[in-house]
């Protein structure tokens, strides 16, 4: 099996912890100390991932969250945090088109194509609707659902709107591990 050198700046504890047990899996309680107050719009993109990572089978048992890992390293270690460097089998990965994870985040639609994203544009311009009100309010159920059905788009290969990527791991397994470069 191929493997991918990928890298992620972690905190101190999430090193010792992976040395200690052997491994590192993201829970809540460190998505709520990254997140603070946006924490509610992120778990719902999380908990989306998640079910469908899920339905194409490649979470591992008992995980829940992924983590973000760099193809390039470009991250240099800062106080308290250790740089891991690490050789990942590329069946533990999923690679994804970066922009398409953007359009995620901001709760976009994922269009097919470049007609796809106009005529989705103008019917929402027909309604005097504009994206970025729909998720703000408990209406628009219908484009709601729409945007988030074309989420689906991130797994599609065919579709593409970028060429920069964007990697998860489910987990960090101590073997793994080539290089850890502390500040």
């Amino acid at each position: 099996m191929t493997k991918i050198k990928t890298w992620i700046l972690v905190e101190k504890e999430v090193y010792e912890a992976i040395q200690k047990q052997g491994f590192y899996r993201i829970d809540k309680e460190h998505l709520k100390k990254k997140y603070d107050d946006c924490l509610d719009i992120y778990m719902k993109i999380y908990n989306w991932y998640y079910e469908k990572s899920l339905e194409l089978g490649r979470v591992p048992e008992d995980c829940k969250y992924s983590l973000i890992v760099s193809t390039d390293d470009k991250s240099s270690p800062s106080p308290n945090k250790v740089l891991l460097e690490m050789a990942i089998e590329e069946n533990h990965l999923t690679m994804t088109d970066a922009k398409k994870w953007d359009y995620i985040l901001n709760h976009w639609y994922l269009p097919k194509d470049d007609s796809d994203q106009r005529k989705f544009k103008k019917e929402l311009d027909d309604r005097g609707i504009k994206q970025n009100q729909i998720f703000q309010t408990d209406f628009y159920p219908d484009y709601k659902r729409k945007i988030i059905d074309s989420w689906d788009r991130l797994f599609d290969e065919s579709v593409t709107l970028s060429d920069n990527k964007r990697v998860t791991v489910w987990e960090l397994r101590k073997e793994w591990i080539v290089n850890a470069i502390e500040a």
